[in-house]
């Protein structure tokens, strides 16, 4: 039964001893041991070399692959076992085992770190393992074997990390005498070309710096193929293959490009070579310009040092001698072995030679506040070996900067939290490996944003404007912002700002009526805006009625009017209050557009307050103005007076009320002396007219009066007033009207001697209750008056025109007294036979004396 063997490998080196600076690098060889189931680490510098034991048991030896990631990661692949090991070499651990094809042999890791690439010869595939693929930076192997050809060895990857180079052992088929290079694109996990019947037994494989060639040793036939990774061809010269040494195994490139360097054995029983191989500008003229002695017993790797001074070759040795690791100086190529070397056949293929530097700093850190709790940092990752960044940070003015976070390798990303707001925060980062820290990027600085305002209302005050309200939770904010959108608009539109502290905001700016809109407030300082508060709305008034006036048109009545602001109202609401002190109440609505209002029913001499509101289906408006009337009789208007004669004034008024019962007319002389009263405490002396008195009533709706009072004058004026009445009271006094009573002698008082004769006065009395009452006869009255005095004039100056104008008057004088004392019928009666008469004797007569 085989033995189980622990892993062994060595943890600490002078590279974990001695911290270098930034940029430096630790550099190391990794050694597998084919033998002794063990992977040994030998510190470059000092030659040192330490195995450590690894507490896990594992299964198969005969090492053979390695590669060293960038972050000082081990590769190593073990055939028997089916597997690669993961060995970290800072802790000097075994820290995972990824199942891979049937014997894995060849290792290669990307430029970059993030992928490994194992060749198994067992099954003709290619295994990729993804470096980092979870977020606890742990590899596993992904996607399906890539098909290959026959049994793959050796394995390289181009400096740019975008193609595979595999190296097959054997040909396509059984009769292929040559093997073949396989070329695997990166991106796709496909081989994309190939190059056939290269030499026999292609084993190692290495890439150029400039990625231009690749570098393949033919085991079975001593040679060194070179392929042109542009041409895709192999090169060949004078020869169609460079000549090494016997059995050439390993092959590495220096780093500048000018060498290459081969592991060869000459035979089992002699030390092998390290020829020397020395480029140029034409491929055909590469030639081996040294062959390096003395290496030790069966050399099968070969790797150089990251500054091409030293080429380490892992010689496996035989029965006769044990294995070692040899180092040549390139410098004279000179030969020496690592001392205490005490593991059996090392046989690292591959470019076993690593390095671990101290990461190079971040650059270009920004930090950015993006709320009152939280700053976001980026930066630029320059380093790819690094295993985290440390992030510290300062609040100013403090000058002391304190850790608060270690993030993944390859993040360039972090948000910092539960700060305070309106707080300078700086920060510093590094990035950190196993061998050590960093220097620090430029430090970055923000300022957090104020705190939100919050609890905001809207609060719509008229139809256009809406007042806003919020919550200040900020401490050292600038000012507010405050943005706005209408129902219908989709973004919010900032519309204004205030100061410091302020926590309300009127919004006039061109609202319209019955319209709901929305709004939103902002704090902001010098390092940005805060989150937003809540959201509030608010819907505009309909404008308000304007223009209300009130109008007593009765006692019980009043008629009110206003002008329609709005254009989209349902109505109109009416409210009114009885008295100063009373309270107001809605009487009554009216419809869309009208603008009037009749309100009955109220109690005489009462004052009345009015106003009214547009209204919709959502709210209503402001108020109108406030107005108030008292009710009352409407006071007569119009009134005029005109003297019928020296006895006679005729009166004539609008009516201006619709529910009197009658109207009282007064009258005062205007030419009377007025009376002086003495005041008994000064002695000052006032003079006064004669007050008005009553004179006349009339019923409702009549609108004339003629003032026929005997007591009237000649030549004298008398002024009058109506007012209506009902049974609540009286309406206020209509204008006043005057008159002066004519003192002119008529036809009749010229004929007869006298105004106060019998026949004259039986005239006055038919001209005031026949004539006057009704508009014709006024009109004949005042022609009649009119025209009569010249007439009168020239009648009296002649008598015996006077008596003649007398007798022709008997006959009106005797119709006047008829009207008066027999009425109208009998005086028809009368006239009928008197005319009828007179004309019946005279036919009767006619016929006798015919």
């Amino acid at each position: 039964m085989k033995k189980i063997w622990h892993l062994s490998l060595v943890a600490v080196l002078w590279f974990f001893l001695t911290q270098p600076s930034p940029g430096e690098s630790a550099t190391f060889a990794c050694v597998a041991n084919r033998n002794s189931d063990a992977v040994s680490t030998i510190g470059i510098l000092d030659r040192t070399f330490t195995v450590t034991s690894v507490q896990e048991q594992l299964q198969g030896h005969a090492f053979i692959g390695v590669a060293i990631t960038p972050d000082g990661y081990v590769y190593v692949a073990n055939p028997d076992a089916k597997a690669v090991y993961v060995l970290d070499t800072s802790k000097g651990e075994l820290i995972h085992t990824l199942g891979v094809g049937k014997r894995p042999v060849g290792v290669a890791a990307s430029p970059n770190g993030r992928f490994v690439y194992v060749t198994n010869r067992g099954d003709d595939t290619v295994s990729v393992i993804d470096t980092g693929i979870h977020s606890d930076g742990s590899p596993e192997v992904i996607g399906p074997p890539i098909e290959v050809g026959r049994t793959p060895i050796g394995v390289a990857v181009s400096p740019d990390g975008r193609y595979i180079y595999v190296a097959n052992l054997d040909g396509n088929t059984k009769d292929d005498e040559n093997g073949s290079l396989s070329v695997i694109a990166a991106s796709s996990g496909e081989v994309v070309w190939s190059v056939e019947d290269l030499g026999k037994d292609p084993v190692g494989v290495a890439v150029s710096p400039n990625g231009e060639y690749v570098f393949i040793t033919n085991h079975g036939d001593n040679t060194l193929s070179v392929i042109d990774t542009n041409t895709r061809e192999e090169v060949t010269g004078l020869y169609t293959r460079i000549k090494v040494g016997r059995a050439p195994m390993g092959v590495a490139v220096s780093p500048s490009g000018d060498y290459i360097y081969v592991a060869s054995r000459k035979s089992d029983s002699q030390n092998g070579t390290v020829p020397v191989i020395q480029t140029a500008d034409d491929v055909v003229d590469y030639d081996v310009v040294k062959t390096v002695y003395d290496v030790g017993k069966q050399p099968v790797g070969v790797s150089v040092t990251p500054d091409g001074a030293y080429v380490y070759v892992t010689c496996r040795g035989d029965d006769t001698e044990d294995g070692r690791v040899s180092v040549i100086r390139t410098s004279d190529y000179s030969v020496e072995s690592i001392p205490d070397y005490e593991e059996t056949k090392p046989a690292s293929f591959g470019q076993f030679i690593g390095s671990i530097s101290v990461p190079e700093e971040p650059t270009d850190l920004v930090a950015t506040a993006v709320s009152d709790t939280q700053i976001s940092l980026s930066w630029t990752d320059n380093s790819f070996d690094e295993s985290s960044f440390s992030i510290e940070r300062k609040v100013e003015p403090d000058e002391i900067y304190e850790d608060i976070a270690v993030v993944d390798a390859n993040t360039e990303t972090y948000t910092d939290t539960d700060l305070d707001q309106c707080a300078v925060y700086s920060y510093q980062i590094r990035a950190y490996n196993s061998r050590g820290y960093s220097d620090y990027c430029a430090e970055s600085s923000a300022t957090t944003y104020p705190a939100a305002p919050s609890d905001l209302v809207a609060t719509a005050v008229s139809g256009s404007q809406i007042d806003l309200s919020w919550t200040d939770n900020s401490s050292g904010e600038s000012g507010f912002k405050i943005e706005r959108k209408a129902e219908s608009d989709d973004d919010y539109t900032e519309i204004g700002e205030v100061g410091v502290d302020v926590e309300n905001f009127g919004d006039t700016n061109n609202l319209n009526e019955s319209t709901t809109y929305y709004y939103r407030v902002t704090a902001y300082n010098s390092a940005g805006n805060s989150e937003y508060s809540n959201d509030a709305s608010a819907t505009t008034y309909l404008p308000a009625p304007s223009g209300l006036t009130v109008t007593a048109v009765s006692s019980s009545q009043i008629d009110l009017s206003w002008t329609n602001n709005s254009s989209g109202e349902s109505g109109f609401k009416i409210e009114l209050k009885t008295g100063l002190e009373g309270t107001y109440a809605e009487i009554a609505t009216v419809a869309t557009d009208v603008t009037t209002y009749s309100n009955t029913g109220l109690t005489l001499s009462n004052t009345y307050y009015y106003r009214v509101m547009a209204y919709d289906s959502a709210h209503n408006s402001e108020y109108s103005n406030e107005v108030n009337a008292t009710t009352s009789l409407p006071a007569p208007s119009g009134l005029t007076a005109s003297a019928a004669s020296s006895k006679q004034i005729d009166l004539s008024w609008t009516d201006n009320s619709s529910d009197e019962t009658g109207f009282t007319i007064e009258r005062k002389t205007v030419s009377e002396k007025t009376t002086t009263q003495t005041d008994s405490n000064d002695g000052s002396t006032t003079e006064s007219e004669r007050t008005w008195a009553q004179i006349a009533t009339v019923g409702a709706g009549v609108t004339t009066y003629s003032d026929n009072d005997k007591n009237l004058e000649p030549k004298t004026t008398y002024s009058y007033r109506v007012k209506a009445t009902n049974d609540s009271g009286s309406s206020d006094y209509s204008n006043e009207a005057a008159a002066e009573t004519s003192d002119d002698c008529f036809i009749a008082t010229a004929a007869f001697g006298s105004l106060l004769e019998p026949h004259v006065a039986t005239l006055r009395k038919f001209r005031d209750a026949h004539l006057l009452p009704c508009a014709s006869g006024r009109m004949f009255v005042r022609t009649y008056y009119t025209y009569s005095p010249p007439v009168a004039d020239f009648i009296v100056r002649h008598e015996t025109l006077r008596s003649a104008v007398r007798m022709g008057l008997l006959p009106l004088v005797a119709f006047s007294y008829s009207m008066l004392h027999l009425g109208p019928m009998l005086t028809m009666i009368m006239i009928a036979f008197a005319v009828i008469f007179p004309i019946a004797l005279f036919s009767c007569c006619h016929r006798k004396g015919t």
